[in-house]
């Protein structure tokens, strides 16, 4: 009896095992069953926690897996009877856990999307693992206490010193390439480079003349948290570029306080070392400079063409500042200055700042260039510098286009005198016009009141 009951216990055990959920492929669309189609099956990874790679590396594969299914209902409670059929591995069937390499560590094939997977991955990996085993077993293995294996520690070592060597040549020569690309942090001028065209970008000056123009003001320029190059680069760049102080501080490093502080020293130490460079040059050397322009309609008694030139800036606090300030011409706060160049085209003479308000006239006969003129020479201006009468009176010329006022044109000696006037004249114009296109702080930038008041 009791045979029989475990007999019939058996059967029924056995009848169960054959009722068992068949297993069913996990990726999308893909239709294979174990008990219908005979496939072979690989299970969703586990977590292996034997040692603490294992960990690392079956945590890995379980999110890459996931990733491959692109399936948001399997979670980490109902992975344990996932499972893929071999139609998704190039080889049929994953791969080892530490062969992380392997194409097959991960479903590749067939998932339902499109998924670039080369047909020749297994070989390439094949021929990879067999040439690296290859290369294992070349390598000689000689004993240590041997005279050979002596020789070859002392080889080894010298290679390993040469090998620092090279490593040390090559760190200066990265730092080098840094510094290239991101200027300020060159200390010097070696690390910014030689080349023109990066000089020319940032400072408005080649290579050779920024060179000259460090070494004439480094023992005056300010230095701590950066170096004096440092220093003359952030304010030429800010002059050049029209950069404002707080990218100007990202870049450099440095606080955006500190930046403006190096920024107004820098500039005091460039405007005291290079002023004595703008000179009114004597009669001789200014008449052998002459182009023949001038020469033609002028004979060489041109010394000085005059212009004034206004520059944004913000709007003064005081209200007699910012009357005097106040420009009908641009409709805005400004200050102005005179600049008088040679028939050369070279800056000779740069006067104090004035108010927007003030008049040409004004600025010519309070700025001291009448102090410089001589007895005959020429004067080239603009209509708006009604100074006829200060200039003759120091026994030179004002010479300036015909006024059309009381009368319906021009008479025809005027315009041709006006014409050529304009001709030559047009040159301060240009002057001006490149320095503003040089140095982008000249049209692109309101001056702040703060630079203002500490320049008086």
């Amino acid at each position: 009896m009791c045979v029989e009951m475990i007999d019939l216990c058996d059967g029924r055990v056995k009848m169960q095992n054959s009722l068992t959920v068949p297993k069913t492929c996990a990726v999308v669309a893909c239709s294979f069953r174990g008990d219908r189609d005979g496939c072979r099956f690989s299970r969703f990874p586990a977590i292996d926690h034997r040692t603490k790679e294992r960990i690392h590396l079956s945590t890995l594969r379980q999110q890459k897996w996931l990733s491959a299914l692109k399936r948001d209902d399997l979670k980490a409670n109902n992975l344990k009877h996932t499972v893929v059929c071999h139609r998704h591995f190039i080889g049929g069937k994953s791969a080892n856990l530490m062969d992380m390499n392997h194409p097959d560590w991960v479903p590749n094939r067939e998932l339902g999307y499109p998924r670039k997977i080369p047909s020749n991955a297994e070989a390439r990996y094949r021929r990879v693992k067999l040439r690296n085993e290859q290369k294992t077993k070349r390598q000689p293995s000689e004993p240590v206490n041997s005279p050979i294996g002596e020789e070859s520690n002392a080889s080894l070592e010298y290679q390993v010193s040469s090998l620092q060597s090279d490593l040390t040549a090559c760190k200066r020569q990265l730092e080098l390439i840094k510094a290239k690309e991101m200027p300020f942090s060159a200390t010097n001028m070696e690390e910014f480079g030689q080349r023109d065209t990066k000089a020319k970008y940032f400072t408005g000056l080649s290579n050779r003349t920024l060179q000259l123009l460090f070494e004439y003001t480094e023992p005056y320029l300010p230095d701590g948290k950066k170096s004096s190059f440092q220093v003359l680069l952030l304010t030429l760049t800010r002059i050049r570029l029209n950069l404002d102080f707080t990218l100007l501080s990202y870049m450099a490093d440095i606080s955006i306080s500190h930046t403006v502080t190096l920024f107004e020293k820098c500039i005091y130490v460039l405007y005291q070392r290079l002023k004595h460079l703008i000179t009114w040059p004597t009669r001789a050397a200014n008449q052998n400079l002459t182009p023949s322009c001038f020469r033609k309609h002028f004979g060489d008694k041109v010394t000085v063409i005059i212009d004034c030139v206004e520059i944004l800036t913000e709007n003064p606090t005081g209200v007699l500042e910012a009357a005097q300030m106040w420009s009908n011409y641009k409709h805005a706060h400004t200050i102005k200055y005179l600049i008088g160049i040679a028939s050369n085209g070279a800056i000779i003479f740069i006067s104090n700042a004035y108010g927007g308000r003030a008049s040409d006239k004004f600025i010519t006969m309070n700025c001291g260039i009448l102090e410089k003129i001589q007895k005959g020479d020429y004067i080239l201006a603009d209509r708006g510098f009604l100074i006829k009468d200060a200039v003759n009176s120091v026994g030179a010329e004002l010479l300036m286009p015909a006024f059309t006022v009381g009368q319906y044109q021009l008479h025809p000696l005027d315009v041709e005198k006006t014409r050529t006037l304009a001709n030559v004249r047009i040159h301060v114009e240009r002057v001006i016009g490149q320095l503003r296109k040089k140095y982008k702080i000249l049209y692109k930038n309101k001056f702040p009141q703060s630079t203002l008041e500490k320049s008086g």
